[in-house]
């Protein structure tokens, strides 16, 4: 399916593609997003959980600062360097994609996009940007362990840290 104008409109709740400034296109099944090059005022943009491959389209979305394309089918680290221009890109999201489960994922995308300061809702250390160390790739599965524990196991986990310390 592709992105139209009047799926954006209604999605962004805006009157013209020149307004559009948040775009949330969550589950929508878009597969071609190119008509996102004629949104020049975009600053977030979510197309998370659709179908697709290329980043292609959002290398004209100057103003883009936050970018959520969780779970879609993108494969090759190269399709970050339509992104790399992106001067005001700050955080992204891209795990559930085929890419994430490299494992220099985290170290891969901080190399190619060295203005976001975010990648999966964790913080990007300057020692990710550098090639992890040993103990940020402990910290990195650590993060990623805790981010898939229900309640109960996040306080088991709390309560056996905390009883380490003492």
């Amino acid at each position: 399916m592709s992105l139209t104008e009047e799926l954006v409109l209604k999605r962004s709740k805006a009157d013209s593609l020149e307004s559009v400034r948040t775009l949330n296109c969550w589950g929508c099944s878009l597969s071609d997003v190119q008509l996102l090059s004629q949104l020049d005022n975009l600053e977030v943009l979510n197309l998370s959980g659709n179908n697709l491959s290329t980043l292609k389209d959002l290398k004209d979305c100057t103003k883009l600062r936050e970018l959520f394309i969780r779970r879609n089918k993108l494969t090759d680290f190269s399709e970050l360097a339509h992104l790399a221009q992106l001067k005001n890109l700050k955080v992204v999201w891209l795990n559930g994609n085929p890419l994430s489960e490299a494992t220099s994922y985290r170290s891969q995308v901080a190399k190619m996009l060295p203005q976001i300061t975010k990648l999966d809702n964790i913080e990007l250390s300057p020692a990710s940007e550098s090639g992890m160390g040993s103990g940020d790739r402990v910290l990195e599965a650590v993060q990623l362990l805790l981010r898939e524990l229900n309640q109960t196991q996040l306080e088991t986990v709390r309560d056996t840290v905390t009883g380490m310390l003492r």
